[in-house]
């Protein structure tokens, strides 16, 4: 790519709603609506009178059975349709709520309210059921529709009532082959919502955000041939006429053909990622099974890990045909046949390799045409040139919501070559014949953020200029690095780096502890010796850095964060009490994760350790202290490893184990303090009597090791060891243990002899 001179010029403005987009398509109406409802059993306040009156009389009986039936009708279609039996349950549950809520709930859960859904909810329900009949829509299509209605229904009346109405409206213009129109509608509901949320304060809204959309929306409905919605609550709502006012033109300045085409391309794009991951993991296990028939296990596991494919990297030809039948759904929708290269781009020179888009820009393109064709929109000019990239390529945007560039591309007909020039995803290596203060705002920060989410950390390494790095979101380039490019980054943009906010630069800090370059870390705290002060404040903020290193299981990145914390210990004046019970807090959870993560539980645990030496030495914690703090006592200040013998945890036995033991070794824990931790007495009994009443071998024996480690090691005395281990009264009956459980109690005393045995050698 050669860049030469920019030259900034605007086409036609960008293009508009046509006038006949703000009504409503020819189908569905109500009338088409109660057809497909075939007018099953109603209620209507107007020919059934009050609720109270309605729900004695004869017809009540006959409506509440086919109401609830109808429910039962939606869990059944997810568990005939849908793979996972967690999502089924979670259907069913969701409607047996609203079920229990409407009809049987004690006292009346929804009150007055509940005439929203007897009316309004239940007509919907019974179009949503035919048109959930009606195989002229797609199985997935209906199933995606039950699901995401669901996830509502357990909300207030209105909300339910509200969703209901939406999911059949949604089916029906699907049908009607005109979603982008129910598209249209839920980005202006989240339009309405978004300038809510930023024009009203906090206290204003006060959890009522669904009320003042519905409003706002029924307010500008006729405008925007949009449906109303019943909502009992919006009286409670005082919302101004100028308000509204505002909201709509805050609407138009955003609703743009762009915004809905992106959209809809967004979900085109997010189905086809879903549906490529279930099939690239069904492939990683066909692989793994294949590989482990002939080879060793180690082979195999090399094996698999060549056959590995994700959404970021993938074979084209060994999932070409998946690739399209996925596509057959996703057209259905988007209403134009989208080539499959919109949604995939090339790895490599050899198109072997593919990985799936981050940008559903080159889709939004495509449907945009689609929108100009069936004359939803006035005549397609999305394109405003903004720049020159060499080759006769060029830079453009619709607006300030969509960007890309076009390159030139040799194409064979009959023979013949001519030369092509195709949309394509914009890049860092784009913005080289950019600058970013020759464009408006917006646009500039579009580009800057389109360009990072379709690059590689490599390309922004080499291509990424610091002009264009002013202009971008710090959250956004930090996510996109790894630990092989973050530091030469940091070190190319010093200067710019340096400027952004103490927050942003926390970020930073933050991505570099993600990304597991120590290297890098070390070398950027270095540089910004302000972004950790020496306080409680700046030992909170470590603890933020050491969760990060938690969840990776970054040992490594954890000596780094730790050795920040000891050092900013040092120069501490006060004593961090928050920063202490962050520490309490993390030894709690170090337990309760200890089953999938021990080994860097253990590792976080000894770091607590430390910290906490250096903290006494201040003077900030008394060595009494530590007994309560290693305990781990629950809420109902029952010791940790009473609790975990009790339910058979060997594992978080064990993790209790090595920290006590290492905290010994420290001198952090007197003999007298270790003995009252292993004896764990709770409810008047013993940590081993739990597990010998539970007779649970392998806790018995991780038990037995932690004790004889700590006598063998001189941490405990004789009478201590003695009393831990010795069989009391109040214990079991030897009998009942069976011969397991007295082998693994046995071998304890034996090992706890033989140490008392080489003593008086």
């Amino acid at each position: 790519m050669n860049p030469s001179s920019i030259s900034v010029t605007s086409a036609r403005p960008v293009s508009y709603f046509a006038a006949s987009f703000l009504q409503p398509p020819a189908t569905p109406d109500d009338q088409t609506l109660d057809a497909q409802g075939d007018q099953r059993i109603s209620y209507s306040k107007a020919l059934d009178d009050e609720i109270s009156v309605f729900e004695r009389s004869d017809k009540f009986k006959s409506y509440k059975e086919e109401f609830i039936s109808e429910l039962n009708f939606l869990g059944d279609f997810a568990e005939r349709y849908h793979d996972s039996k967690a999502v089924v349950e979670e259907v069913r549950e969701a409607f047996k709520t609203l079920e229990q809520r409407l009809f049987y709930s004690s006292p009346d859960f929804y009150g007055k309210h509940k005439k929203v859904l007897y009316e309004d909810g239940k007509r919907a329900l019974d179009q949503l059921i035919a048109l959930l009949g009606n195989e002229a829509l797609t199985v997935e299509c209906r199933l995606d529709t039950v699901v995401e209605l669901a996830k509502n229904v357990k909300r207030c009346a209105e909300r339910a009532a509200t969703t209901l109405k939406g999911a059949a409206i949604n089916l029906n213009l699907i049908l009607c082959g005109n979603e982008i129109y129910s598209l249209k509608e839920e980005v202006l509901r989240a339009l309405i919502r978004e300038y809510a949320e930023e024009t009203y304060p906090e206290e204003r809204l006060m959890g009522m955000e669904i009320h003042f959309v519905n409003l706002i929306a029924n307010e500008l409905a006729d405008e925007f041939g949009l449906p109303t919605y019943t909502d009992d609550f919006v009286d409670w709502c005082d919302v101004k006429p100028e308000e509204i006012a505002d909201c709509r033109n805050y609407i138009l300045e955003r609703m743009t053909p762009a915004l809905l085409a992106a959209a809809l391309a967004e979900k085109c794009l997010s189905k086809l990622d879903v549906t490529m991951q279930d099939h690239f993991a069904t492939s990683q296990k066909e692989s793994l099974a294949a590989a482990l028939l002939p080879q060793t296990l180690g082979e195999a596991s090399e094996a698999a890990k060549q056959e590995e494919d994700t959404s970021a990297s993938f074979a084209y030809e060994k999932f070409e045909h998946v690739l399209k039948k996925a596509l057959i759904r996703i057209n259905e929708r988007c209403g134009d046949d989208v080539d499959i290269f919109r949604f995939i781009s090339p790895l490599d020179d050899d198109y072997e390799r593919y990985s799936i888009n981050k940008d559903a820009t080159l889709i939004a393109l495509k449907i945009l045409q689609s929108l100009s064709k069936r004359k939803l929109t006035e005549d397609y000019f999305p394109k405003e040139l903004i720049g020159y990239i060499g080759d006769g390529g060029t830079i453009e945007h619709y607006g300030a919501q969509l960007i890309w560039a076009t390159e030139s591309a040799l194409e064979t007909e009959n023979g013949i070559q001519t030369e092509k020039f195709i949309p394509v995803l914009f890049t860092v290596e784009h913005l080289q014949s950019l600058f970013p203060h020759k464009l408006e705002e917006s646009v500039a920060r579009l580009a800057v953020a389109t360009a990072i989410k379709n690059s590689s950390p490599a390309m922004l390494l080499e291509s990424l200029s610091s002009d264009w790095l002013e202009k971008a979101d710090t959250s956004q380039w930090v996510a996109k690095m790894d630990g092989e490019t973050f530091l030469p980054f940091i070190k190319k943009h010093e200067t710019t780096i340096q400027k952004l906010s103490l927050r942003d630069r926390f970020h930073v800090a933050r991505g570099i502890v993600a990304s597991g370059s120590v290297s890098a870390f070390k070398a950027y705290i270095a540089d910004n010796p302000d972004l950790i002060e020496a306080s409680e404040k700046g030992l909170l903020t470590l603890v933020k850095f050491w969760n990060v290193t938690a969840v990776n299981k970054d040992s490594d990145m954890l000596d780094a964060v730790v050795n920040l914390v000891l050092e900013t210990i040092v120069q501490l004046r006060s004593a961090p009490e928050n920063f202490m019970a962050a520490m309490a807090r993390g030894l709690h959870s170090n337990v309760s994760w200890a089953e999938s993560t021990k080994g860097m539980c253990i590792t976080a645990s000894f770091h607590i350790v430390d910290i906490l030496k250096e903290l006494c030495g201040k003077g900030y914690v008394k060595p009494f202290q530590f007994t309560e703090l290693f305990a781990c006592k629950d809420k109902a200040q029952r010791p940790g490893l009473s609790s975990a013998m009790g339910s058979g945890d060997s594992t978080k036995v064990s993790v209790f184990g090595n920290v006590w033991l290492h905290a010994a070794s420290k001198g952090v824990l007197s003999s007298k303090q270790l003995f009252k931790l292993l004896d764990a007495a709770h409810g008047g009994h013993s940590a081993l009597f739990l597990a010998l009443q539970k007779k649970d071998v392998a806790t018995i024996t991780a038990f037995g090791v932690i004790v004889v480690s700590a006598y063998s090691m001189g941490f405990l005395d004789s009478k201590q060891a003695a009393a831990l281990v010795a069989y009391k009264e109040d214990y079991p009956s030897r009998k009942a243990f069976g011969n397991d459980v007295i082998e693994a109690y046995g071998q304890i005393l034996q090992d706890i002899n033989a140490i008392d045995a080489r003593a008086m050698k």
